[in-house]
Formats: C-alpha cells, sequence, structure tokens
C-alpha cells in the first residue's frame, strides 16, 4: 500500500467534503438538530442531516481508493458493520466532529479521517479544519503536515491542559484542576470537538489533552481520536491510555474509549504528572 499517494488523495477528498461542511456552516440555526445513543457525553448525543450527507460522500470516495478486499468501513453515523474485525485495515471516520459546536454556530468542527490497521494502529490520518481553511496530513513513520508544511509539537513555553468536557462530570475534576493550577499550568475550558481540541496542540501550545477512564460509555470514541493518534505522533508528541499503552483503536467490547482514557502531550512528563495524581488519589 502506498501511503504518500493515499494520504494526497485522502487529503483532497477531506479538502473537498470540508468546502461542503463550511458552506452548510453557514445555514446552522435551520438545520435540525436530532437525538441519537452516544454515552453519556451530550456532545455524542446530537446528529444532523449534515453529519450523514457527509458520511455517505466520504464513504463513497474513500473506498473506492483500497481494494474492498482489504479495507473495511466504521463511521459515527453508519454503525458498526464488524469489517474492521474482518479486514487487514479500515477506514474510520467522523464526518462532523464537534457537532454540538456546529449547531450552535461555534468553531471546533472538523472532518476526521483515519486508516487503521486490524491490530488497531492507526497509519494514516487526515483532518481537515474547514473553517479555518487548514488540512493536517500524517503516515505512519512519515511526518505530519499542515497545508503542505512539516509541524512539530514544541516542548518549550507555558504549560497548557485541555480536558474535552466539563471539568464537573468526572467525580474528581475539580480536584484535579485546582491541583494543576497550583502546579502553574494554564487549564482551558475547551469547546468544540475532541479532534480539533487534540489538533491545538500542533498549534504552538506546550501542553496536553485528556479524558480519564470513567466506569459508564462515552468518553469519546474510536473515531474521535484515530486521525489524531498518527498526527500526534508523527508530530514527535506522545499519544497513549492512562496506563502509557498505545490506543487501541479497535477495541472490540466497545467503540467508546471510556475504559483506558486517552492521554495526548507534548512530552511524556505531562502523562505522569496528571495520572501520578489521580492513582493517589483513586487509593484513598
Amino acid at each position: 500500500m502506498n501511503l504518500e499517494l493515499l494520504v494526497e488523495q485522502v487529503g483532497g477528498i477531506a479538502r473537498e467534503c470540508g468546502k461542503v461542511l463550511a458552506k452548510e456552516s453557514l445555514r446552522w440555526r435551520e438545520i435540525p438538530v436530532e437525538k441519537k445513543k452516544g454515552g453519556d457525553n451530550p456532545g455524542t448525543q446530537v446528529a444532523t442531516e449534515i453529519d450523514r450527507m457527509l458520511e455517505v460522500m466520504l464513504k463513497d470516495r474513500l473506498m473506492a481508493l483500497v481494494s474492498a478486499r482489504d479495507v473495511g468501513w466504521l463511521g459515527e453515523e453508519g454503525g458498526d458493520d464488524g469489517s474492521r474485525f474482518q479486514k487487514p485495515y479500515f477506514w474510520c471516520v467522523d464526518p462532523l466532529d464537534g457537532t454540538q459546536a456546529f449547531v450552535a454556530g461555534k468553531p471546533g468542527i472538523s472532518i476526521s479521517i483515519a486508516l487503521v490497521t486490524r491490530e488497531g494502529r492507526s497509519i494514516l490520518g487526515v483532518v481537515a479544519d474547514p473553517l479555518g481553511e487548514s488540512l493536517y496530513q500524517a503516515i505512519d513513520e512519515g511526518g505530519c503536515w499542515k497545508n503542505g508544511e512539516r509541524v512539530e509539537v514544541i516542548t518549550t513555553g507555558e504549560i497548557e491542559t485541555f480536558w474535552d468536557g466539563t471539568w464537573q462530570r468526572h467525580p474528581m475534576g475539580m480536584e484535579l484542576k485546582e491541583y494543576l493550577l497550583a502546579l502553574g499550568w494554564n487549564v482551558s475550558e475547551v469547546s468544540g470537538g475532541a479532534v480539533m481540541n487534540v489538533v491545538s496542540l500542533l498549534e504552538a501550545k506546550r501542553g496536553c489533552y485528556f479524558k480519564l477512564p470513567k466506569p459508564v460509555e462515552g468518553g469519546g470514541s474510536i473515531w474521535d481520536f484515530a486521525a489524531t493518534d498518527c498526527l500526534l505522533r508523527e508530530a514527535g508528541g506522545v499519544v497513549v491510555d492512562i496506563e502509557g499503552k498505545p490506543l487501541s483503536l479497535n477495541r472490540r467490547e466497545s467503540s467508546f474509549m471510556n475504559s483506558t482514557g486517552v492521554f495526548y502531550a507534548s512530552e511524556p512528563g505531562f502523562r505522569e504528572t496528571v495520572v501520578d495524581w489521580w492513582k493517589t488519589q483513586k487509593s484513598r
């Protein structure tokens, strides 16, 4: 499989669909909001006709790029047909990440596309930011690029911390927030989808973005993290679960990541700082 050629083809598809999304975002007040089952996070419980339209567009184009013998499909809106366990690879797509922001006319929306191995490793990641007119691309061991220029995480400057969802929704959220503030870290109450929150670590910010494990389904799904896993790794960052293991992006138990959590950082020490505190509190 020629990943160099494939990532360019996928980039073109993402740009095309991104233009459609940017146009549709101008009429956000007119678009009906629908409810769906999506774990305990309000952001994953909403959908629109635009989510579904984009997924159909993406599936038609992406599935034509690789032989059907070799590639399966997992999209947020189309359900899980199990092909990701049967094929050597599968496309993992979030056609409109940040739907809650989209229906409120706010920034933080994106299109996220990844190619993932059956073993659960993301080997290609593409993210289109339609409002910022930016395209992020990465392939395994091939680097990370923004609009054709190489990007890398930075390891100097103030520390910025992003925790998706509200701090109040996690039982130890406010305590952890106060602990990080006491260390001198900046703590941002993020908005928008998980994809663009991770991409913010590629935008000259030193820090981390994470979701702690929790007992109920939620904490984002495979399609929220598959593309950015490849992007941040190839930009020199760290992408692991809370235990420090590589993200498992083809879990049979559930598409949700709540049992393992996720941790993105510009350098390894940030995870230890957060997780050591978290484990200490759990053992009390």
